[in-house]
C-alpha cells in the first residue's frame, strides 16, 4: 500500500496508526508489563507526551536503560519504525489537527456514548436511530453556523489576531485563544550565540521527567518574515504556538 500510495498521492505522507502499533505487539507487551513494574504508565507516557523527536529519544534511551530491555524484539521492533507512528515525528507535517482515523472513529463513539445505538441493536432500530442522530448533528451544525455569522470575540487588537478571528471557525479560534493564553507563560530570553534567535522557558517548569525539554528554540527573523518554533506547532496544525 505505501508503494502505490508514493505513485498515486505523490504528495501524501503515509504514516502507521498508533493504536495498531501497540495492538500488534499487544501479548509482548503484555508479558513485559506483568515483568516489569510501572513499565505500561512509563512508555505510553514517552509515547504520548515528547513534543520533539530529540525529546522522544532521550525519553526512550532512559525508559529502556532504567528497565533493561533495549535488547528485547518488541522494543527493537517499536523503535525502528518509530519515525513511521510517533507523533513527535510528525510535526513537520501539516494536519490540521487531525492526524489519524479520529473523525470516523469519533462518530462511532459519539453514536454510541450518546446512547443512540448500542452493540445489540437491530438493523431496523439502527437504521431509525441513525436518522435520530443525522437530525442531531444537523440542528448542532445549524446552530453553530448561526453563532459563527456573529463573529468571534477578539482576544487582541492585534492585526495579526484580526485576521485569524475572520478566517477561524469558531471552534479552531476557541483553541486558538486557549494557546495564545498558554503562551503567557513563557519567558523569552535572546540566544547566548545566535542572531535572531530565541529561548523560550516555561515559567513554570516541571522536572518530573528528566528528559522533559525546558526551552525551545525559535528563529524569528523580521526581516524575511519567517518565524519558526522547534515545537512546529503552526506547521503541524496551523495553529498559533508559542
Amino acid at each position: 500500500m505505501a508503494a502505490a500510495m508514493k505513485k498515486v498521492f505523490k504528495k501524501t505522507q503515509d504514516r502507521l496508526c498508533r493504536w495498531h502499533m501497540l495492538k500488534k505487539y499487544r501479548a509482548e507487551l503484555k508479558d513485559l508489563y506483568k515483568k516489569h513494574d510501572g513499565l505500561k504508565i512509563k512508555l505510553l507516557t514517552v509515547i504520548n507526551h515528547p513534543v520533539t523527536p530529540r525529546e522522544f529519544e532521550a525519553a526512550w534511551n532512559e525508559l529502556v536503560t532504567e528497565y533493561g530491555i533495549g535488547e528485547d524484539d518488541t522494543i527493537k521492533g517499536l523503535w525502528d519504525s518509530r519515525e513511521l507512528w510517533v507523533a513527535a515525528y510528525f510535526k513537520p507535517l501539516y494536519c490540521g489537527r487531525m492526524t489519524s482515523t479520529q473523525r470516523s472513529e469519533s462518530v462511532n463513539k459519539m453514536i454510541k456514548s450518546s446512547g443512540f445505538t448500542r452493540h445489540m441493536t437491530c438493523m431496523s432500530k439502527f437504521a431509525r436511530r441513525m436518522l435520530d442522530f443525522i437530525e442531531r448533528t444537523n440542528h448542532k451544525a445549524a446552530g453553530e453556523t448561526h453563532w459563527s455569522q456573529a463573529g468571534n470575540l477578539r482576544l487582541t487588537l492585534q492585526p495579526f489576531d484580526g485576521h485569524l478571528s475572520r478566517v477561524y471557525t469558531r471552534a479552531v479560534y476557541k483553541k486558538y485563544r486557549e494557546t495564545y493564553m498558554y503562551s503567557t507563560a513563557f519567558r523569552i530570553d535572546p540566544h547566548p550565540t545566535e542572531v535572531d534567535v530565541y529561548l523560550v522557558t516555561h515559567t513554570n517548569q516541571s522536572w518530573k521527567y528528566a528528559w522533559f525539554q525546558h526551552s525551545f528554540r525559535v528563529e524569528a527573523d523580521a526581516r524575511l518574515g519567517r518565524y519558526t518554533c522547534e515545537c512546529k506547532t503552526w506547521e503541524h496544525t496551523g495553529k498559533r504556538g508559542l
